[in-house]
């Protein structure tokens, strides 16, 4: 019979061979959000699930040399552009004379924060706030606009009536002032921002959790706190190069269908393989901001992401097959499925969708990385499973051995974090960086 040791002792045997750098007592803190809530043009969206702007900083400064003039960056799931962003400062420090910066995102939300925090230099900070007042001293709309059709917005133990219709109000009428104008996009981005302190849900793991807030919360106040951050930020005055930056809309374990052209760095932190779907966890910015507008396209939008929940079932793929992960990953995999399984046959399905998904993503990037170019993956280990029945999944290791297949050499395993849950002690449990070249 299979037991959870039986699992550790294979992540052990994983293990061999590859470097690993254990920088946690660097890394710990850098591998959360929380510092960006400190930066400029960071701050403007709490974007949960990302890492800090000084990780990437810290991999481009310690790991990589891009030599040359000119330096080109790809973050195929680039979520609210943090590595972006922070990519752009390390090379203007460095002096390069052409930067280029793509990132490639699937959640419409995100893509949007994205493109408007990399378009901050765009915006006029008095423009923003003549609007904002605009907007919110008496301003008359033609007519009462429509409340968005998802049930959770229109359940008035997560938000009152009354304080969805200002934030509808609200919409609209920044949309009626700024038409036309790039303000209107930090105005948006601002409600959103705002209104996720309105709502009585909080995003926690892999769902909006019920948590009451203060009664005397504002929908006004709220939203001109964000209005008033930005514009903070736009007044600082910083000066920007030249640089070409673009978010694209796409599928990242793809961007080799978008992009012909080679990269010197290839930075991204797929979804951790952790039930959570994206999709459901943003719904409130999704709607509010219209980009879903019912429950169709929200299923559409779930299936294609990558497969990193069960929220759904996706559609099968023929170039990231679950076949082909299986015969790969070998018979130790194969244990850990056998195990896993054990009354969920759905984990099956689960497990082998991603690592599928991943190997796709590998094979992009082995095709847009330049020959003497670097990767960096940002992956989370997880404990799936019950205190009773465990399942250890050491994605780093597996996406290691998938990098192999992909025609990849494994540099280093940099740890930059260790975790714990359900009661499990291992170091397998953690947070890492893994630093990959072509072959």
């Amino acid at each position: 019979m299979i037991t959870v040791e039986h699992l550790l002792e294979d992540c052990g045997r994983l293990s061999r061979g590859i470097r690993i750098d254990d920088r946690c007592s660097v890394l710990e803190p850098l591998m959360r959000f929380e510092k960006n809530l400190n930066e400029p043009v960071h701050r403007w969206f709490n974007y949960k699930e990302g890492f800090s702007k000084d990780l990437v900083t810290y991999l481009l400064s310690n790991c990589v040399h891009v030599k040359g003039k000119s330096a080109a960056f790809l973050d195929p799931f680039c979520g609210v552009g943090t590595s972006l962003l922070a990519a752009e400062d390390i090379f203007s420090q460095e002096k390069k004379s052409e930067i280029t910066l793509r990132g490639v995102e699937v959640n419409p939300y995100a893509r949007f924060v994205a493109k408007t925090k990399l378009s901050w230099d765009k915006y006029d900070p008095t423009l923003l706030m003549r609007a904002a007042a605009i907007s919110t001293n008496g301003l008359r709309l033609p007519g009462r606009p429509v409340l968005p059709t998802l049930s959770t917005m229109r359940n008035p133990r997560f938000i009152a009536k009354a304080d969805l219709s200002k934030l509808i109000d609200l919409r609209e009428k920044a949309k009626m002032v700024a038409t036309g104008k790039r303000e209107l996009e930090p105005l948006l981005l601002g409600l959103a921002s705002g209104a996720e302190r309105v709502f009585n849900l909080r995003k926690d793991g892999r769902a909006l959790r019920f948590i009451p807030r203060n009664n005397n919360v504002s929908v006004i106040d709220e939203v001109m706190k964000s209005w008033h951050r930005i514009a903070e930020d736009l007044q600082l005055g910083v000066p920007r190069p030249e640089v070409d930056c673009q978010v694209l809309a796409g599928d990242g374990r793809r961007a080799d269908g978008i992009f012909r052209h080679k990269f010197d760095v290839i930075l991204f932190s797929p979804p951790y393989l952790n039930n959570i779907d994206y999709t459901e966890v943003y719904k409130i910015e999704l709607w509010l901001l219209e980009f879903l507008n019912s429950q169709k396209e929200m299923v559409a939008q779930r299936q294609r992401t990558f497969r990193s929940h069960p929220s759904c079932v996706f559609p099968d793929s023929p170039d990231a097959t679950i076949q082909e992960v299986r015969r790969v990953l070998g018979e130790k995999f194969q244990r850990l499925l056998t195990y896993a399984s054990h009354n969920e046959k759905w984990r099956t399905r689960l497990f082998c969708g991603y690592f599928a998904d991943m190997l796709r993503t590998l094979r992009s990037c082995r095709r847009l990385i330049h020959p003497k170019g670097r990767i960096f993956i940002i992956v989370g280990n997880s404990i799936h499973g019950s205190n009773d029945h465990p399942i250890p999944v050491a994605t780093d290791l597996w996406t290691c051995r998938l990098a192999e297949t992909a025609g990849l050499r494994v540099e280093s395993l940099i740890i930059g974090r260790q975790l714990a849950r359900r009661g499990l002690t291992t170091p397998f449990i953690r947070e890492s960086v893994i630093k990959l070249s072509r072959r």
